[in-house]
């Protein structure tokens, strides 16, 4: 648990009054109590496991689901400038870390986009930083002096940073909070066409989105004309060539698997590079594909001659990971492009090692195999981790031992530990207090990017996460906090 958890806590056993807080907890109709059952359900299937290890560090990551409710909960409530102070200092948190991302970023200090979230993992961190667009525009929005322009300044930072970034899930938080956001200031303005006129804007950038991410499929699956035309049985040393024209991934429209002899390919690259062929590239990619993919990319055969092409800049650039000789893409164009490859390569059952999405997909194969043989009560807390590798290990999974993770969805992760009985009465906790609680933006916002983080992630497997949705859903549903209902999905708008 962290400091700032710990001194919260302190703070409301030191102040007392605990007369006042029980009326408080009546007041809010016992909210925090159905909230609570979230971290019961966790002790009780904690005492079902034998691994008490695993069981008591999941519920010291969970004690914020203790701690926060309660303390939020029966405390009297915030008024509007004490909830900005919390949100700014929400700001200026993410400022701090974002900066010293980008202060990475500039100077070249980091081998992929992971190492600029410097604290926490990249998934979270792309989700933080959407919820510090949606808040920094909820500020600007509600505060009525010339002050709230300084708002569009942490707004124009964060969508920056997530650019620099290249998360998929910050870019899919960031663009939600922008969109939600624009909803709720053009609400704002009490005007119909406004409001409605917003609505079609952000459908059309949601098109537009799609239809970039079909364009770029498409691209990427067309072939240049006669490329599959009398391919080459031996190469000039006469070793057999492999033709796998089956499989659909190409590199600049040539073919990555057609004109291919393993054995040359491999004697003569160990004897160019000092990376052997089975071993990594700067960018922790199996070096043996980065080969295939930046040879076809020249339009080379992948043979003893081929290789034999490649110049020592060519060579360099494998080493560094480069896979194209292709201008490289950057931002959101880079990021859809490797989801493309990646669910190319998760198509024709290719290695998955290294490449996320398609992990994720071997993820949730996974765990949805072992909650549907635990479909009651789940594996428990202690038994998540055994029943995932068992799994792995019972199919041959392709995944190297590194990359044999859980499931990568909170909700699945759920269903894996706890059954369909403890799911449900999870879910039951989580969305009680919801439906009680008047539609606000922040809530919405909240909601919504807290959706992405399940489907995306195991959010609440660290403390990071645990702290967020804690801390927020307490503050916008358990706190009390004139969080008037705004309308946010008008009836009254002119």
């Amino acid at each position: 648990m962290s400091i700032g958890v710990i001194a919260i806590s302190a703070n409301w056993i030191l102040e007392g009054n605990f007369k006042e807080k029980w009326n408080t907890l009546k007041d809010r109709k016992f909210l925090v109590v159905i909230f609570l059952l979230f971290f019961l359900i966790h002790v009780v299937w904690g005492v079902l496991s034998d691994n008490f290890t695993d069981v008591l560090d999941d519920l010291r990551r969970k004690l914020p689901f203790l701690a926060l409710p309660v303390t939020i909960g029966t405390s009297k409530k915030l008024n509007q400038k004490e909830l900005s102070a919390i949100l700014i200092f929400f700001l200026l948190g993410l400022m701090i870390s974002s900066s010293i991302g980008f202060y990475k970023f500039v100077n070249h200090d980091y081998e992929n986009y992971r190492d600029l979230s410097i604290f926490i993992s990249h998934i979270r961190f792309g989700l933080f930083l959407g919820m510090g667009v949606g808040v920094a525009l909820y500020l600007f929005t509600i505060t009525q002096h010339l002050g709230k322009y300084l708002y569009l300044l942490p707004t124009i930072y964060f969508l920056l940073f997530i650019r620099v970034l290249g998360s998929g899930t910050g870019y899919l938080a960031g663009g939600l909070a922008l969109a939600l956001s624009l909803i709720y200031i053009a609400k704002s303005v009490n005007k119909k066409w406004v409001y409605y006129g917003s609505i079609a804007l952000l459908f059309l950038g949601v098109f537009s989105v799609g239809f970039y991410t079909y364009r770029e499929y498409q691209s990427f699956m067309t072939p240049r004309e006669g490329v599959f035309e009398n391919p080459p049985v031996y190469t000039a040393q006469m070793n057999l060539y492999e033709h796998h024209p089956e499989l659909e991934i190409y590199e600049n429209g040539y073919p990555v698997f057609m004109n291919y002899c393993p054995l040359e390919l491999e004697e003569s690259w160990n004897k160019r590079s000092l990376i052997p062929i089975d071993s990594l590239d700067q960018k922790g990619q199996i070096i043996q594909g980065t080969i295939l993919r930046y040879m076809t990319s020249k339009g080379l055969y992948k043979d003893a001659k081929g290789v034999a092409q490649l110049t020592a800049e060519d060579i360099k650039n494998i080493e560094n990971g480069i896979t194209s000789i292709a201008p490289p893409k950057s931002g959101f164009s880079a990021r859809v492009q490797e989801s493309v490859l990646e669910y190319v390569m998760f198509k024709n059952n290719l290695n998955p090692n290294g490449h996320s999405l398609v992990q994720r997909l071997y993820y949730l194969q996974a765990g949805w195999h072992i909650a549907s043989t635990n479909l009651l009560a789940g594996v428990t807390i202690g038994g998540e981790e055994k029943a995932y590798q068992d799994y792995y290990k019972s199919v041959n999974s392709p995944l190297s031992d590194e990359h044999r993770l859980k499931a990568h969805n909170q909700f699945l992760s759920f269903f894996v530990c706890f059954g369909i009985i403890g799911t449900l009465i999870l879910l039951f906790s989580l969305v009680y207090p919801i439906i009680k609680t008047p539609i606000n933006f922040m809530g919405i916002l909240f909601i919504s990017l807290s959706l992405i983080g399940f489907f995306t992630d195991d959010m609440l497997n660290r403390q990071a996460g645990v702290t967020f949705i804690a801390l927020f859903y307490s503050l916008i549903f358990l706190s009390g906090t004139n969080l008037k209902r705004d309308n946010f999905i008008p009836d009254t708008v002119n």
